[in-house]
């Protein structure tokens, strides 16, 4: 769906009706592209979405969400791995449009 800003906000408010808008994939992506030099675990995805797009999907659901995206080639599924919920290990991933960003957070466990 798109928004089309009729009504003229900005800031915040503009941000909040364009992110009603939005599919999951679409925000998972632009949360990863807005932080293009990080990696992310789905849990790490799923706490952002939570707090700050007020978004409560659940975690198989990012995992889905992530899974297309790297098919698609726009996140990269890396090497590295974070401590998750439960106490396992859970890989991050990356932005994948510009393949020389540096990865920065790379603690392996």
């Amino acid at each position: 769906m798109t928004f089309y800003n009729t009504t003229n906000e900005v800031g915040e408010k503009l941000e909040k009706s364009y992110l009603k808008t939005m599919k999951q994939d679409d925000i998972i992506l632009l949360i990863f592209a807005r932080n293009s030099n990080a990696i992310f675990t789905p849990f790490e995805i799923q706490d952002i979405l939570n707090t700050s797009y007020d978004k409560k999907y659940p975690i198989t659901s990012v995992r889905r969400s992530m899974n297309t995206l790297t098919e698609r080639e726009a996140l990269k599924k890396t090497s590295i791995k974070r401590k998750g919920n439960y106490g396992k290990a859970n890989y991050c991933w990356k932005y994948a449009l510009y393949p020389e960003t540096q990865c920065i957070g790379d603690e392996v466990i």
